[in-house]
């Protein structure tokens, strides 16, 4: 059946007998056949593909990859905090230790159980990570400023108690702070208020103010107690019950002719409340009675003698600034007596300072007790009194310096270790007092037992020793010559 159809198919074919030319099979092939540079140029471009198809692969591959591992990595460390690890890494956010540390700081400080010292420790913790956390270190400050206040509430509120505990536990984490300074002064100055209304009260109370010793004692205590808390009531109500007092006692003693009393006792009232209206008759009593007798006169004159002697303050029932202030309960703007206070006031104060330069604080102190005790102003002292405040806190680091160096040289640590040995407590003793007697002494005592332990080395044959204890001899005592002849021996 097929033939037929092929023979009817090739019924209108044309065959012919001659060769096919090559011209006849390129122009067939013409787009199938490829020359030969051709090809290596078609190769290398496949290559250069499939390097690049590679490359990219490659590239995709680790960008995936890569973060992969890293946040694999980070979630390991911290399974608890995922997120956080993931933003930590991304720079996102805190890591998780951080965080962790944070959190716990948090807690801690809203646990009012927790002590000061505990909740600024643990944010201290997130500082250790990061110096520079802003929210760690707002936290801090805050904390300082909310125990402030609190201090000063407790202040303001007279708790003692809270307030004592809160400067020490502030003290422990923020010693320098000029608000904390304010505060515990303020503190202190309470105290001792306090302290000496409760030693005046008891004075008081066992024995009145008739003994005019227990009352010039009470108006001294008292005076010092408004010095440090003008506005103290407890020490205004005292002080105006005695100035009541002794101003009827120098007008009944004015009235029975009893003058140099009557001088007295208004002295006394004077000192206690210069401001007592009752002042005034007591004194126009007193000048009555004066202008018969002519005491003023005589006090002034007497006063002057006692300048030139030097008994400014002294002795107690005779002395310069006494007489003045007789004068000044009768006749308060008395021009001699006031020049003659300023005067003594002057003298005193010079007197204070020549004390203070000889080392001798418990002189100047009783100066200033004894000065004020007479009626001259506490203001005319307070540079006295900040001096003996430096010169005291002087003299407490030089006997706490003598306690070390003593403590040092009982255990045996003359010169080691550095920096905490009896010979550098000693010469901070020096620096401070190039005369202290004491550290001197010591130092020579120190220079000779290292003089002994040299010479006991060269005996044992340890030279290198020997001349290394000579030298620090030397150096505490460069005069002794029979150590600078064995210094010489031994270093040959």
């Amino acid at each position: 059946d097929r033939m037929p159809s092929l023979t009817e198919e090739m019924a209108d074919s044309h065959f012919r007998d001659s060769d096919v030319g090559v011209y006849e099979i390129r122009s067939i092939t013409s787009g199938l056949l490829v020359s030969e540079p051709e090809l290596k140029i078609s190769a290398r471009r496949s290559r250069r593909k499939k390097r690049q198809r590679i490359t990219w692969a490659a590239f995709i591959t680790s960008l995936v990859l890569i973060p992969s591992v890293v946040f694999w990595l980070a979630v390991k460390q911290s399974p608890d905090r995922p997120m956080a690890a993931i933003l930590s890494v991304i720079g996102l956010g805190d890591a998780p230790e951080m965080i962790e540390r944070f959190e716990t700081a948090e807690s801690l400080r809203l646990d009012p159980n927790q002590t000061l010292q505990a909740i600024i420790g643990a944010y201290e913790e997130v500082l250790l990570l990061d110096p520079e956390h802003e929210r760690a270190k707002g936290q801090i400050a805050l904390i300082y400023a909310e125990r402030l206040s609190q201090l000063e509430d407790a202040l303001d509120e007279e708790n003692l108690a809270e307030a004592e505990f809160l400067i020490d536990e502030l003290s422990e984490k923020i010693p320098r702070n000029n608000r904390l300074e304010a505060l515990s002064t303020r503190f202190q100055t309470r105290m001792q208020v306090g302290r000496i209304l409760k030693s005046t009260s008891l004075l008081m109370d066992a024995n009145g103010f008739d003994d005019e010793s227990i009352a010039a004692a009470a108006t001294q205590s008292l005076q010092e107690v408004l010095r440090l808390d003008p506005k103290n009531t407890e020490a205004l109500e005292s002080l105006n019950q005695i100035s009541e007092l002794y101003s009827r006692k120098s007008m009944e003693a004015s009235n029975e002719g009893r003058l140099d009393e009557a001088i007295q006792f208004l002295e006394r009232a004077s000192l206690a409340n210069p401001l007592n209206k009752n002042l005034d008759s007591a004194r126009a009593l007193v000048a009555k009675a004066e202008t018969e007798q002519g005491t003023i006169k005589s006090l002034l004159i007497e006063a002057e003698q006692l300048i030139e002697e030097g008994s400014l303050i002294s002795p107690p029932e005779r002395n310069a600034v006494n007489r003045y202030q007789r004068v000044l309960a009768t006749y308060p703007g008395n021009p001699a007596a006031l020049q003659g206070i300023s005067l003594a006031t002057q003298q005193l104060i010079a007197r204070g300072e020549d004390l203070l330069d000889q080392g001798d604080l418990d002189g100047v102190q009783n100066l200033i007790q004894g000065a004020t005790f007479l009626g001259l102003s506490n203001d005319s002292f307070d540079g006295l009194r900040s001096l003996l405040r430096q010169a005291s806190r002087l003299e407490e680091q030089i006997q706490k310096n003598l306690l070390i160096a003593r403590s040092l040289i009982q255990r045996g640590f003359l010169t080691e270790p550095p920096f905490a040995n009896a010979v550098e407590a000693l010469l901070s003793v020096q620096r401070l007092d190039s005369d202290n007697e004491e550290a001197n002494l010591l130092l020579e005592e120190i220079a000779v037992k290292l003089a002994s332990i040299a010479e006991m080395a060269w005996e044992a044959g340890l030279q290198l020793e020997a001349v290394k204890y000579i030298n620090l001899a030397l150096t505490l005592d460069a005069e002794r010559e029979n150590w600078k002849r064995w210094k010489a021996e031994w270093e040959r």
